[in-house]
């Protein structure tokens, strides 16, 4: 069961804005790019509003909760941002949701993960976005990279040849990232499977990416598309004859 986090628009508006991001100019809710809604990391109340969300879940028998949007905005003017629930100025980001996860897992009885950029198998993003994947590795059972090639730039292994491209980026994406990692963690990365600034794009496509978190010794993957739209995705795991 995914739980969209902290991007939560029914939160935003609730309660008259009470517990969404402030914008430190006007006082009344932040607003980053169009269609995103973020309430407040630092709430207590939030905290406890989707640690209940996932409670209910379980009940209902789901075998795992996954927090995704667990981390801060990235985008949009994030210096208006004003954290009216922070209680201490030195509080790292990372802290904060380190602090929610732990309390997600003492409330929960069945395995948590969290989606993340797969960035952070390259660069340390704790205090900018919140996200960790060294510290997060010590609270939550699985971490899942969104390893999607499209979303890294031309310029990123830009030597290397096209077609091997997204095999090559989701390999060392799991190798770098469980350098990284606590082996009490296992990292199952999202793969792309839409088409986004994709010259190679076709079931090879999504075969190299599946063959390469295999061979990187990721537990298994997740590929997604947002349309609901697998009609390659499954072209490319019938011709590995796999259902």
């Amino acid at each position: 069961a995914r739980i969209v986090t902290f991007k939560d628009p029914r939160m935003y508006s609730a309660y008259d804005g009470k517990y969404a991001i402030k914008n430190r100019q006007t006082g009344k809710p932040w607003k980053g790019v169009e269609s995103e809604y973020w309430v407040d990391p630092y709430s207590e109340f939030v905290h406890n509003y989707n640690i209940e969300l996932a409670a209910d879940l379980e009940f209902l028998g789901f075998d795992e909760i996954q927090f995704d949007y667990i981390r801060f905005p990235s985008d949009g003017p994030i210096n208006l941002c004003d954290y009216t629930y922070k209680n201490d100025p030195d509080t790292y980001k990372s802290e904060i949701l380190i602090d929610f996860l732990k309390k997600a897992k003492q409330c929960l009885n069945i395995p948590v993960s969290v989606d993340i950029y797969g960035f952070n198998s390259w660069y340390h993003f704790g205090n900018w976005i919140g996200q960790d994947m060294e510290e997060l590795s010590h609270v939550v059972d699985a971490i899942c990279p969104m390893v999607y090639p499209s979303h890294f730039g031309n310029r990123f292994y830009a030597r290397i040849e096209k077609k091997m491209r997204p095999f090559r980026i989701v390999l060392d994406g799991g190798l770098r990232g469980m350098q990284m990692m606590n082996r009490s963690a296992c990292i199952r990365p999202y793969l792309q499977a839409f088409n986004l600034l994709s010259p190679t794009w076709g079931p090879e496509y999504i075969t190299l990416q599946i063959n390469a978190a295999g061979k990187s010794g990721c537990s298994g993957f997740t590929l997604w598309n947002a349309n609901g739209d697998y009609s390659v995705p499954y072209s490319a795991l019938a011709n590995k004859g796999q259902k």
